[in-house]
């Protein structure tokens, strides 16, 4: 057995100690902000040249503290690719905030429980009041309320837990689900988490401009009702990831209302776009809904991981998941508290909130409206500056910040446009210049660019589009 007299058996660290280490990672992180447009975008390490640097048996004893935050200096920030660069456009996760990285750090160091009121009051009601300025935001009345989770992935299959409940009460093989073919992948992954099997799923087709049919949606509903079966959810899109689609909230709504089913809207990308006019134009009335995903780790620029899962009616959430178990005595609510291990899945959980209510006082909504208003003219840019080049053709036109476009060539197969167009993202990739991600629409491989980083400027979309266009002309040749 080891003297305990060797060991820091505390885990604690000396004052100065402590302050140096601090000083040491808010540096590292100024510096990221301050010379994230000079760095790479992309920084990807060999699986085998990390493991030979990194794999080492359980340290048995303490190493020096400036040898471990120099390998992480080196090491594991050197070899992280930079979702928060201006040219970083292959993805939604939008950059964070020097603000709200600081409240994250807060919350971490002083350990905060956001489970219940007994425990951490402040940080419950600083949630709430968030919550409320969010469901205000989305055009809910008082009566809604909401719940800060991981990401849209866990709002969603939150939202469907209590749809199930509020709806269904026990679950019921009978009941089905329906989404688009344009869905998150978070959906499908949630119902099967929550039991539902696949006969119990619906994809519904998209329009041309990958919006929810709502003709095939009914459809699907009246063969549904003729096999006995139980229509009881539709989950509809505010932004789709592929293309920033917004399914039609105000039909679809209408076809809700009439066969009794729960409307949930994943807004977790396109769901900020409320605080602009023109945003708030094309999303229409999202107060219509049951619930809403909205992700302010992504269009409102907060650290990963900020989720939030709205409802319209806040007792859902109680009826959902309240089980009071007797060794949580201590903490039930008084009049006006609250307890968010009522509300949700996790018990133990940390503050998100902070980080959003943090940022918000700090820089105030309106800097927000104009960094989303400024996303979605950076998409128009670059659609503009596309449809002004020889065989770029637009294949989803400018919304909500995400545009998705093709290089062809009449001249050539559909086979190698996909692999002529593949070879032009990569070729950019692997230039450093700027990362932009392919997908596929209506079966082609296409290019996608999502603008909505507010430090993005008009000559970056420029550099960007440029070396687009002389890497598709050059693999044309080679091709």
């Amino acid at each position: 057995m080891k003297n305990p007299d060797h060991l820091n058996t505390e885990l604690t660290l000396t004052s100065s100690e402590m302050k140096w280490l601090g000083q040491e990672i808010i540096s590292l992180v100024i510096d990221h902000f301050d010379k994230l447009h000079g760095k790479a975008v992309l920084n990807i390490a060999a699986v085998d040249e990390l493991r030979d640097v990194l794999l080492t048996d359980m340290p048995s004893e303490g190493r020096e503290l400036s040898d471990v935050v120099s390998q992480i200096q080196t090491i594991l920030l050197g070899n992280l690719s930079h979702g928060d660069h201006p040219k970083f456009f292959a993805f939604v996760p939008g950059p964070s905030n020097f603000v709200g990285a600081m409240a994250d750090a807060l919350v971490a160091g002083f350990n905060v429980c956001a489970s219940n009121w007994l425990e951490a009051s402040s940080f419950a009601e600083i949630e709430r009041i968030t919550i409320e300025w969010l469901a205000r935001m989305m055009g809910y009345s008082n009566s809604a309320g909401g719940h800060f989770v991981s990401g849209g992935s866990m709002a969603n299959l939150t939202a469907i837990a209590v749809a199930r409940e509020i709806k269904l009460g026990n679950p019921d093989p009978e009941a089905i689900v329906y989404y688009s073919d344009q869905t998150h992948i978070s959906v499908e992954r949630g119902l099967k988490v929550l039991g539902f099997s696949r006969e119990q799923m619906r994809r519904i087709s998209t329009d041309d401009s990958f919006r929810i049919d709502s003709n095939d949606l009914i459809e699907k509903i009246t063969a549904d009702r003729k096999e006995n079966l139980r229509p009881f959810c539709l989950i509809a899109n505010v932004g789709t990831t592929n293309t920033g689609a917004v399914d039609p909230i105000e039909e679809l709504f209408e076809i809700c209302s009439v066969n009794d089913m729960w409307l949930h809207l994943d807004a977790a990308y396109g769901g900020a776009a409320v605080l602009t006019q023109n945003g708030k134009s094309l999303l229409g009335d999202l107060s219509l809904a049951d619930s809403i995903t909205i992700d302010p780790h992504k269009w409102l620029f907060q650290p990963i991981e900020c989720g939030c899962l709205l409802v319209k009616d806040r007792s859902w959430l109680r009826a959902a998941f309240d089980t009071s178990p007797e060794y949580l005595s201590d903490v039930d609510e008084g009049i006006g508290e609250i307890n968010y291990y009522q509300e949700g899945i996790q018990l133990t959980r940390q503050s998100r909130a902070l980080k959003l209510w943090m940022s918000l006082q700090v820089f105030g909504v309106d800097a927000f409206s104009s960094a989303v208003e400024q996303g979605i003219e950076n998409a128009k840019h670059v659609e503009k500056k596309l449809s002004e080049l020889e065989c770029w053709e637009i294949i989803s036109p400018a919304t909500l910040g995400i545009v998705v476009f093709r290089y062809n060539l009449p001249s050539i197969s559909v086979e190698d446009l996909d692999s002529l167009n593949q070879k032009i993202a990569d070729k950019l990739t692997k230039s450093g210049i700027a990362f932009i991600g392919t997908t596929l629409l209506n079966g082609l491989r296409v290019l996608r660019m999502c603008t909505i980083n507010p430090r993005t400027s008009i000559k970056d979309l420029d550099e960007t589009i440029v070396a687009l266009d002389n890497f598709a002309k050059e693999q044309h040749v080679l091709s």
